[in-house]
């Protein structure tokens, strides 16, 4: 085998490689094409991001669970991929700091110290 044959074996194997993990992963699919066209900024969010691991009530995880295929049928949050758990925990943190934002006005940074 020459060489360019043993570039395009590596290449067709990258590419059967590609489809099968894109087809099997729709939020794949999603950063792929993104990746792509040169369309990154997801990515930029990503790595400023912080994980927290925090206890709650598994009375609350429940009701995250009987959210998700609620908010996953949604066409808002089709346009974005699959709805996982973290999605709905995402949404209900964002959706309460607003309404502890609205309770609790102030500037940004100020504290009550």
């Amino acid at each position: 085998m020459t060489g360019a044959h043993a570039d395009l074996d590596r290449a067709d194997d990258a590419i059967r490689h590609l489809e099968a993990a894109v087809g099997a992963n729709p939020e794949i699919a999603r950063r792929t094409v993104r990746a792509l066209r040169g369309e990154l900024p997801m990515l930029e969010a990503e790595m400023t991001e912080k994980q927290v691991a925090l206890r709650i009530p598994g009375e609350w995880l429940e009701r995250v669970g009987e959210l998700e295929p609620r908010i996953a049928a949604d066409p808002t949050f089709q346009a974005f991929g699959a709805v996982k758990r973290s999605t709905v925990l995402r949404l209900a943190l964002a959706r309460g700091l607003e309404v502890l934002e609205a309770e609790y006005p102030g500037e940004a940074g100020d504290s009550t110290e």
